[in-house]
């Protein structure tokens, strides 16, 4: 029931509304594309759903884990808060979906949760009149039942998706897909369900759409783990319905001219290079397949919409080491018109929310993305927008701390509100119709050696002009003056203001220069710096690991009474040569006499008695040991 709200709740929400709905967020990207007109801010609630009315009022609706209650703010397009309701009954909500009837009256989905793990426990429905005075509440707990999607027709008349636990006639229990139609007095009309494999399946819906004259309910989702679609007439008649096992499960559908449908799905070719593809698959009014395309630019289709042409517009994810935004249009035959990826951030998943078009065709995804920011936590997600002309040509991105990324609507006079991903955040923006800009060029970029005490590095500094970038590419060379730069890397995420180089080699000169990337495109490049590092320190000599080989080839030669010449040939590196010697022709006791260090060959043996017979040997050494002897050689100095 609408409870009002108290004297120091409305102080707080004046203050709020003062503080944080009045004036455009610290928090937001700038673009000049698009102007924030207001916002309001409550972190007391976590974000569900948006819509807005045919007067451009915009209903947010978000719940709080303290409490398990929901809330539903309506505010008018100038920003004002018009009322605002909570629902807290007995039992434990989590708000689900919102939508708006002809009366501009809301009609809200919550699930019903139990336990400490916040399980699904039931369905609540919600009606209220557009002054926020609750019309009626229909109530449906069970175990395990999680509601999905709640739309409106022509007839104002409510229906409601989800799963519900279910026993069939023979006796089988499962989770089975739901559909329920109310009228707006919120008489239960009909319930139909969906049972896939007689209680063998767990059959559960996604997304619930109606058609523009109000003649089909469709519904998509998933019969095992595998791809579901659904199609009922305004008395809950299955048309017709379709669980191809080739595909994914399903995770929304859209209407086409003749109530033809499209439905989000995707594929696994084993066999392929690239086996995750996204696809889209088209059934004609009566249930027959058309036909099914696949598309290798992304891995899965999550949104699909219709355009004014009969193209088709989805999005989904492309897994690159992380995920990334896939945006695709075809045409009515699947044919591939263009696809365009949003990557704001290579340290993050990145996953699309919510699709629209504007009367102009032209295509507004949001979700959750980069950039990643410069310093802090680097997998930090961002809300963002995007939007991209009916030709697929990048229009403007933005990016905000806390709104955006949730939900979106499109109302007039070139406006759009978006709901925040996490907190109920809901942001007021005008479009400029300037083209946004691509990011501009950093400047006064420098570059310096450090020595971070066990390696030389390449620090480079730069000055940040851009406001839209997503990251700074560093681009560089071999040389002085060279020209053929690579990516070298790439900062963590805006607003960076330097890169280190850690592949550098000592010696070499490197050319750097770098520019910003963005939505747009990327920047020109900076000015270029060479950093040359200091030369490389000469190679260590290997500590030897065992003795040296003998020297051969040892000759001696008296050189008058007192003096006799040795030479000899080396066989290996040594520290160097120990000589021993002996006197007499037939003498054995050796003693060394002398060392010689390095490679050197010859010694000249000083000092001797003449006329008397010498006998020499030599041996090599290293810090491993000696070597063996070599040959022994004998010289007699001339007698006084």
């Amino acid at each position: 029931m609408k409870t009002l709200l108290r004297l120091k709740h409305i102080l707080n929400l004046f203050v709020v509304i003062t503080l944080l709905s009045l004036v455009p967020s610290l928090n937001a990207q700038s673009t000049q594309s698009l102007m924030e007109d207001w916002r309001d801010a409550d972190f007391n609630f976590s974000a569900r759903m948006m819509a807005s009315d045919q007067a451009n009022n915009i209903y947010v609706l978000g719940d709080t884990v303290v409490g398990d209650f929901i809330v539903i703010k309506k505010f008018s397009a100038a920003g004002v808060l018009l009322w605002q309701t909570s629902y807290n009954p007995t039992e434990r909500l989590r708000g689900v979906w919102i939508a708006i009837d002809r009366e501009n009256n809301p009609a809200v989905l919550a699930s019903i949760i139990t336990g400490s793990n916040a399980d699904p426990a039931g369905w609540l429905t919600l009606k209220y009149d557009t002054n926020g005075t609750l019309l009626w509440a229909n109530s449906l707990p069970g175990p395990f039942s999680d509601p999905r999607r709640v739309a409106v027709d022509g007839s104002d008349n409510v229906f409601v998706a989800g799963r519900m636990w279910l026993t069939n006639a023979t006796g089988n229990t499962s989770l089975d897909s739901v559909l329920i139609k109310y009228s707006p007095n919120g008489a239960t009309l009909w319930r139909a369900s969906f049972d896939n494999g007689n209680g063998t399946a767990v059959d559960e819906p996604y997304s619930l759409v109606i058609s523009s004259d109000s003649s089909r309910i469709g519904v998509a989702g998933k019969s095992g783990n595998l791809f579901m679609a659904l199609m009922y007439d305004t008395n809950g008649n299955l048309l017709w319905s379709n669980t191809n096992t080739s595909l994914y499960p399903s995770n929304d559908l859209a209407f086409g001219a003749g109530n033809v449908t499209y439905f989000a799905t995707g594929v696994y070719l084993p066999l392929d290079p690239n086996p995750y593809r996204m696809a889209i698959a088209k059934f004609d009014a009566s249930g027959r397949q058309a036909w099914i395309k696949n598309y290798s630019v992304g891995d899965k289709t999550y949104r699909v919409k219709t355009d004014s042409q009969g193209n088709v517009v989805a999005t989904g994810i492309d897994l690159v080491g992380y995920t990334d935004w896939m945006t695709i249009k075809t045409d009515a035959n699947g044919n591939l018109l263009w696809s365009q990826r949003y990557d704001g951030g290579r340290n993050n998943d990145e996953i699309p929310t919510m699709l629209l078009i504007d009367s102009s065709d032209a295509v507004y995804v949001t979700g959750t993305g980069g950039p990643n920011p410069s310093t802090g936590t680097v997998s930090y997600l961002k809300g963002v927008i995007a939007k991209y002309s009916s030709a697929g040509a990048p229009q403007w991105a933005s990016w905000d701390t806390y709104a955006n990324g949730k939900a979106l609507a499109l109302n007039a006079g070139n406006t759009l509100a978006s709901l925040g991903f996490g907190y109920l955040v809901t942001a007021h923006y005008t479009q400029t119709d300037l083209a946004d800009s691509i990011p501009a060029a950093p400047t006064s970029l420098e570059g310096a050696v450090w020595f971070t005490g066990s390696s030389y590095v390449v620090n480079l500094s730069f000055a940040d002009n851009a406001s839209n970038e997503f990251w700074v590419d560093v681009e560089s060379c071999i040389g002085a003056g060279c020209t053929n730069f690579s990516k070298t890397g790439q900062t963590r995420g805006e607003n960076s203001t330097d890169f280190r180089d850690t592949n550098v080699v000592r010696g070499n000169t490197y050319t750097y220069r770098v520019r910003s990337v963005g939505f747009m495109g990327s920047s020109a490049y900076s000015n270029s710096v060479a950093v040359t590092l200091p030369p490389a320190e000469p190679a260590p000599t290997p500590t030897p690991t065992s003795p040296p080989l003998a020297p051969n080839n040892l000759t001696a030669k008296a050189l008058g009474n007192s003096q006799i010449n040795l030479s000899w040939t080396n066989n290996s590196v040594q520290d160097g040569v120990k000589i021993e010697r002996c006197m007499g022709s037939g003498c054995t006791n050796f003693k060394e006499v002398f060392a010689v260090t390095g490679g050197a060959t010859s010694y000249t043996d000083s000092g001797l008695a003449g006329g008397t017979t010498y006998r020499y040997r030599v041996r090599a050494y290293n810090v491993a040991g000696n070597s063996p002897y070599s040959n022994i050689a004998s010289a007699k100095t001339s007698r006084r």
